[in-house]
């Protein structure tokens, strides 16, 4: 429909016939942007169709043509909610607010360690209106957001240990890789083995991401945070590999690099 013009101007008069019940056409010829011959020439064909009569002086929608227009404002809608679940386009989103915050208020948006929060009285490069009351660190309902929220996109280290087959945290100087990491000045670690399991186990430090560590990864990273990613000489192919196939989705390719820890 978006494609045919002639269409488009049919559809564009029948909704204004329906809802105006116009006596002359440059009642709404001069509304829609068409000349009154246009406009005249355009009804004329419509009245061979059947789309349109003239009842008492008043130009109307037949049946017809009002069983077009439904159908045809109904394609229309199913193609923009279409297009707008494909664009993520949302006129809510949710955040958590970083102050006191009262409903109608409108609040800068941010991201902080990777979650989105709402401030009262600080300027942002994404705003929006606050839809409720909220106390620091409570959920509020932000409508009508606009603009992107500043953001510094993450780094991912991939930090390479050895494998199994070479001796796994055998092979690994504790003490080396508790001042690797520590020089890393990373905000989540992810594990992808045994191996890097039993070193954190060694180093006393708990893993952000076990399970799904890769996708976990990921949205870190585009949310602003910094990753390392520990894997075993064996498991980093298949690291590189997923993370050069996310990057090719992405406008904003992940930025990484990858260090051996012997």
């Amino acid at each position: 429909m978006l494609r045919d013009l002639k269409e488009t101007t049919k559809l564009l008069i029948l909704l204004e016939i329906v809802n105006v019940r116009p006596r002359a056409l440059q009642t709404i010829s001069s509304k829609l942007g068409i000349t009154v011959q246009g406009m005249s020439d355009y009804v004329r064909g419509m009245t061979e169709e059947e789309l349109v009569k003239k009842i008492s002086g008043e130009y109307r929608a037949t049946k017809k043509g009002v069983e077009l227009l439904e159908s045809r404002m109904f394609e229309l809608k199913e193609f923009v909610d279409s297009s707008i679940k494909q664009l993520e386009i949302i006129d809510v989103c949710g955040a958590i607010a970083g102050n006191d915050i009262r409903e109608g208020e409108e609040v800068g948006l941010f991201m902080e360690d990777g979650v989105l929060v709402a401030y009262s009285g600080r300027d942002s490069p994404s705003r929006g209106i606050a839809m409720n009351d909220s106390r620091k660190g409570e959920d509020v309902a932000v409508k009508d957001p606009s603009g992107m929220v500043s953001l510094r996109p993450g780094r991912i280290t991939v930090l390479q240990i050895p494998s199994l087959q070479d001796g796994g945290t055998h092979k690994v100087s504790i003490t080396d890789a508790r001042k690797v990491l520590k020089g890393l000045q990373y905000d989540r670690a992810a594990i992808m083995d045994v191996v890097s399991r039993a070193l954190l186990n060694a180093l006393d430090i708990k893993p952000d991401f076990d399970f799904a560590p890769l996708p976990s990864s990921f949205e870190a990273a585009q949310k602003g945070m910094d990753v390392v990613i520990i894997a075993s000489g064996e498991t980093v192919p298949v690291v590189i590999s997923e993370l050069e196939a996310e990057n090719r989705r992405l406008e904003d390719p992940i930025q990484y690099e990858v260090k051996t820890l012997a």
